[in-house]
């Protein structure tokens, strides 16, 4: 991928996650995207941040997201969440869903 990545910028002297944002949109640009980060874990980080956003969390996808990880690679997925985001991503989700109770 990182070969493929620098050859496209080499080529069309521009970045090739932008030009998949500007072509590419749902679900599909979500994948293309995932398949450039550095690793599954901050794909991982950053799907978490997208399903709190908007009115209503999706809790099926966070626990699909945190259920597809161990315990260990759960703990890094909160330090990329909290070093890319400035907030734990306990207190996120608490955020999100003070409206379903205990």
């Amino acid at each position: 991928i990182k070969a493929i990545k620098s050859r496209y910028e080499e080529l069309y002297s521009k970045s090739l996650k932008e030009s998949i944002k500007s072509e590419f949109s749902g679900g599909i640009e979500s994948v293309l995207i995932a398949l450039l980060s550095k690793d599954s874990l901050t794909y991982t980080a950053m799907a978490m941040d997208k399903a709190l956003k908007g009115i209503g969390a999706d809790f099926d996808r966070i626990c699909r997201l945190m259920g597809g990880t161990n315990r260990g690679s759960n703990q890094k997925v909160c330090e990329i969440y909290f070093d890319t985001f400035g907030k734990t991503l306990e207190n996120r989700i608490s955020e999100e869903s003070w409206i379903i109770g205990d």
